[in-house]
């Protein structure tokens, strides 16, 4: 139980806490998009647990408003000069480095202002830049080996269906204590307090499923 609103950092304690039970991690997590991130998903490649997530697919997309042909991946990369093309020709250069969490580096390249300002496709390819200070930015993402091993494996078939058991094992308990149990708030106040009522929800959604599945096996 956590007062925290987001999940996003609760994954790795949650492991330490197996840890400490079992003497171990586990060999194998499956978590939701909440709990997959940069740094879960390095933290727990240096543990050795094999991680399976819904990796959220926001990197490298255009801006609102951007048009498909101007994309960032309809520019070339001209890796002599280290510089970005764009698709009327016009020139990128690099600029700055931004390091975001989990090891991720943006490298942001811009266009000259001028370029942009005569440019007959201005309006498809940076429709909300006012070109005070530059024209058309491109940033690219450069990941920790880790997180591109991570985006890799999910990107496989195999991968896809291990991700799809999740939502028929951790997803049915939710249904049953909100539709079954009517457990859709809490009674209580305070962690401590709030916590004993989830235990008890809890213990009552195993006991019924343990007695229908002894129902079952009895049939």
């Amino acid at each position: 139980m956590s007062k925290d609103p987001s999940d996003a950092a609760h994954l790795m304690p949650a492991m330490e806490r197996v840890k400490q039970t079992l003497g171990q991690y586990p060999q194998e997590v499956v978590a939701d998009g909440d709990y997959t991130n940069r740094e879960s998903v390095i933290a727990a490649a240096e543990r050795g647990v094999d991680f399976y997530g819904s990796w959220s697919a926001i990197d490298g997309q255009p801006g609102h408003g951007i048009e498909p042909d101007f994309h960032p991946r309809m520019f070339t990369y001209d890796e002599r000069r280290n510089e970005f093309i764009c698709p009327q020709g016009k020139r990128l250069s690099y600029r700055t480095t931004r390091r975001g969490p989990g090891g991720a580096a943006d490298h942001v390249f811009v266009a000259q202002k001028q370029d942009c300002q005569a440019c007959p496709k201005r309006a498809q390819c940076t429709p909300h830049n006012r070109m005070q200070k530059h024209g058309r930015a491109l940033s690219v993402r450069l990941e920790d080996e880790r997180v591109e091993r991570f985006k890799d494996k999910m990107d496989t078939a195999e991968a896809k269906a291990i991700y799809r058991q999740r939502s028929r094992i951790a997803e049915f308990p939710h249904a049953w204590l909100k539709c079954k149990l009517n457990f859709v708030r809490f009674r209580c106040r305070g962690l401590t307090k709030a916590t004993t009522e989830a235990f008890w929800v809890c213990l009552t959604h195993n006991l019924q499923r343990y007695f229908g599945l002894q129902r079952l096996r009895a049939a």
